[in-house]
């Protein structure tokens, strides 16, 4: 998806950009959910706080626009499966 809307050019900067709080994400996650699970007795804070997160994170996507002539310079997008 990012190389379909944003070219396999940016790719790099944009995985770049997104894998450091990922990796944060994962390491820090049971950690707060255990927190929430010993401050409140139910992980179902815990489960709030990540549907949350989610509906935060799938507002942000539909907020990102692509460039208005999306560029088309991988034989994966642009069609061609292959030599020959």
């Amino acid at each position: 998806m990012i190389v379909r809307g944003f070219g396999s050019h940016a790719f790099s900067r944009i995985m770049g950009m997104m894998m450091p709080v990922v990796f944060i994400s994962i390491a820090f996650s049971p950690v707060i959910a255990g927190w929430i699970r010993d401050k409140s007795g139910s992980y179902a804070y815990a489960f709030m706080y990540c549907a949350g997160l989610l509906v935060l994170s799938c507002l942000a996507i539909l907020t990102v626009k692509t460039p208005r002539s999306a560029p088309l310079d991988t034989p994966a997008v642009s069609g061609v499966h292959g030599p020959g």
